[in-house]
């Protein structure tokens, strides 16, 4: 045997070893989905004497539904310094009796079982009780001032399609005739109106063939237009027209009004005909009052040189396209939203779904001023939780705001898609924690224990991590309407090339939380629609929103505009902390410009770089993307891998990623060693940190554990490695390290 003395207790009751103790092997694991490692504890035990006798009672009167306490100390030389090694429970779902024996599964207690348990339970961020009815911390959600973004909003009129008319005319005439506006293409302005062409009188000098468009409020107004047809006239004498494309801003209708497109005099003699071609496309630049009216007409002016000529004559105005947009940029003012921070998010749904107080660290997502305070800002702080409803200010039948509510793995998974991050249950003075940080963090070269005279290593590849393909961004982008304003939008998808040949994997990074700053402010507006209260699209979609990350000072949160100071996260985050934004409509309002595609693509990088570590210029090469992947901007906020100069449609190299060393590298070696209790025991309480490994005693190579096996109570203490290739840096290596250790020599 190991030499190792163990004491179990079930509900602190002393008991006898149960059968199968000797043979149980513990295991660590990576997660595949949040890589950190857990410990595994193997195989059923069977209980005898007190151990047998207290699982029946609790079975007789519970069943199922009972479970007991298991514990197990060890130690290697006296009981004056046992320790702890396993705190779980006794699970009578997998009871089974057989004389005086009951065989049972043990499982981890606490908190590591009731967190994987509810993972993805949706939590209020209101709540003020856990799952099982303990008081939750009181952090709750607290006004964040949203600034207004710039909106472009159009408005279509559309037709003409093989359209035709003909109009009787006299000697000599001024006839106005409305162009064929068949439809309306959307009418986001509220100010279309189809004209109709009243009937002609004599009086035609003073005919209003009615607007196409009035302004609801005083707006500057880009009017782009698109006609193609022709005029056309026939008639058996001399005669001149001048014809032209008139606009007139506002009544009266009376003339000379301004010339949108000069179609010429024509001067006609004899039996000829006129067929004057229209094809004009262009753009007019007007201001309206509010009220204001936008009128647009073809005139024809006409003599004949015979006065003798009264009636006889018809001109036929055809078009087979007749269009007309009107585009605005509006602003909106300003609002409030409820919203969580990130850290105090993931801290309330800890202790929610698990019960423990107090039980969630992190030092990417902490803030000097989170719930539990931090020497410094995580590049994580400074992003807010919240939903639709809260965006534009909905409030329920008793007139409270609408709760924000997430899971904790859609919550996981939006902010690992941002920036590739990793978990694990870890202890700190007796108490477990949930800890999330950077992937970097589960992949820590600084070595934790050296194994020389490593014999029978295998190597192989390892497919997980081989990948041709890698697309990263935001699921939703628009609202299903479209239109120009998502056009704009750069917070979308980008697809990229891995250049791995025999590799066919897809790396997909995609947040189903949404940061378009369009969907954002088209959310907002509608608390100052007609109908504030009517269902919109997004009242039950999450958001991420950047919030400021230092004091700033500002009238751009208040209505009317009032400059004050806000601190750090208090406000949304718009270009304060970049020094240049091109290729965007209003990039002063912009929105969530910081975690854009490209800059999640840079945090990944060196994820993705371990696949290519062979390649002599190694390349993520940009392939396509959604919507505006034209945007260039320099971010001075100096986080990760996120500061620099970076165009959204850029490909990334080491020479542009500013940290590009792999985490790790797609190989796997596999070999066997000795192993104290004291040893594995160190390893699973640093599972973060590397194995340094050699053949000879001498080039150590690091690996991070994939997974480890051992049999604690086997003389010997052999233990099955399978280690995760760790990149290493040329430097020598000293059989007398300690955890200062970095890398070993490759």
């Amino acid at each position: 045997m190991s030499g190792i003395d163990w004491r179990f207790y079930i509900n602190d009751q002393l008991i006898d070893e149960p059968i199968g103790w000797d043979a149980v092997e513990l295991s660590l694991q990576r997660s595949s989905t949040y890589y950190g490692l857990d410990i595994i504890y193997g195989k059923d035990l069977t209980f005898t004497g007190i151990g047998a006798e207290l699982i029946k009672e609790a079975f007789s009167i519970n069943d199922i539904d009972a479970e007991l306490n298991f514990l197990v100390t060890s130690t290697c030389d006296d009981w004056n310094t046992s320790s702890l090694f396993f705190d779980g429970i006794i699970n009578c779902t997998f009871y089974k009796e057989s004389e005086s024996e009951v065989s049972i599964l043990i499982e981890s207690s606490g908190l590591q079982r009731d967190f994987k348990n509810n993972l993805s339970i949706p939590v209020s961020m209101d709540a003020f009780e856990s799952l099982n009815g303990s008081t939750l911390t009181s952090i709750y959600p607290y006004d964040i001032g949203l600034h207004s973004k710039d909106l472009i909003k159009r408005t279509k009129l559309a037709g003409g399609y093989n359209y035709s008319d003909s109009y009787t005319i006299i000697n000599p005439d001024n006839l106005f005739c409305i162009l064929p506006f068949g439809e309306i293409q959307g009418d986001e302005l509220d100010g279309a109106n189809l004209a109709l062409f009243p009937t002609i009188t004599s009086d035609r000098q003073n005919t209003n063939p009615g607007y196409v468009f009035k302004a609801k409020e005083a707006v500057d107004l880009e009017i782009s237009y698109d006609f193609v047809g022709s005029i056309r006239e026939r008639f058996a004498a001399d005669r001149s027209y001048y014809l032209a494309i008139h606009y007139r801003i506002g009544p009266p209708f009376e003339g000379p009004h301004p010339t949108l497109i000069d179609l010429g005099l024509k001067d006609l003699f004899g039996n000829t005909t006129m067929n004057q071609p229209i094809n004009s496309q262009g753009t007019l630049n007007i201001s309206l009052p509010e009220g204001g009216e936008f009128y647009i007409f073809i005139q024809f002016f006409h003599f004949f040189y015979s006065t003798s000529v009264v009636l006889n004559s018809t001109i036929t105005v055809n078009f087979s396209k007749c269009d007309l947009t009107f585009k605005a940029v509006t602003k909106e003012k300003p609002s409030i939203t409820k919203g969580i921070q990130l850290y105090e998010a993931f801290y309330k749904i800890s202790e929610y779904i698990t019960g423990v107080t107090d039980c969630f660290r992190s030092n990417f997502f902490g803030r000097l001023n989170s719930v539990i305070p931090y020497s410094q800002n995580g590049c994580g702080a400074w992003v807010a939780l919240t939903n639709g409803l809260n965006i534009r200010n909905m409030l329920d039948k008793e007139g409270n705001k609408f709760p924000i509510v997430c899971s904790f793995e859609d919550l996981y998974n939006a902010c690992n898609a941002i920036w590739p991050l990793g978990l694990k249950i870890e202890r700190e003075n007796g108490k477990e924690y949930i800890r999330i940080e950077p992937r970097s963090y589960f992949f820590n070269p600084q070595a934790i224990i050296s194994l020389p005279n490593v014999s029978g290593i295998t190597t192989s590849p390892n497919p997980e991590d081989y990948y041709n393909q890698f697309e990263c961004g935001y699921s939703k982008t628009n609202l299903n309407t479209g239109g120009i304003n998502g056009i704009d939008e750069f917070n979308s998808i980008r697809n990229y090339s891995i250049p791995k040949n025999k590799a066919q994997k897809k790396l997909s990074a995609v947040s189903d939380i949404a940061t378009s700053g369009y969907l954002i402010e088209q959310t907002r507006r509608a608390q100052f629609s007609e109908l504030p209260t009517t269902d919109f699209e997004t009242d039950n979609d999450l958001f991420f929103i950047c919030l400021n990350t230092s004091e700033v000072t500002s009238d751009l949160y208040t209505d009317p505009p009032e400059v004050t100071t806000y601190q750090a996260g208090e406000v949304s985050e718009r270009d304060e902390n970049f020094s240049s934004i091109t290729n965007l409509i209003s990039p002063e309002t912009v929105y969530n410009l910081r975690i854009s595609p490209v800059r999640m693509a840079k945090n990944w990088y060196p994820v993705i770089r371990g696949t290519i570590v062979n390649k002599t210029n190694p390349v993520l090469k940009f392939l396509s993307g959604t919507f505006n992947y034209q945007v260039e901007s320099t971010l001075l906020y100096a986080c990760n891998n996120s500061i620099g100069t970076d165009k959204e449609d850029q490909d990334l190299n080491d020479s542009v990623v500013e940290d590009s060393t792999p985490i790790y590298e797609p190989i796997i070696y596999e070999f066997e060693y000795p192993l104290s209790f004291p040893e594995f025991n160190s390893i699973a309480n640093n599972s973060e940190k590397a194995i340094a490994f050699s053949c000879n005693g001498s080039n150590y190579q690091i690996g991070f554990i994939k997974s480890l096996s051992y049999q604690p109570n086997t003389e010997g203490g052999i233990a099955s490695f399978k280690l995760i290739k760790g990149s290493c840096a040329v430097g020598s290596f000293d059989e007398g390290f300690d955890d200062g250790f970095n890398i070993g020599n490759c």
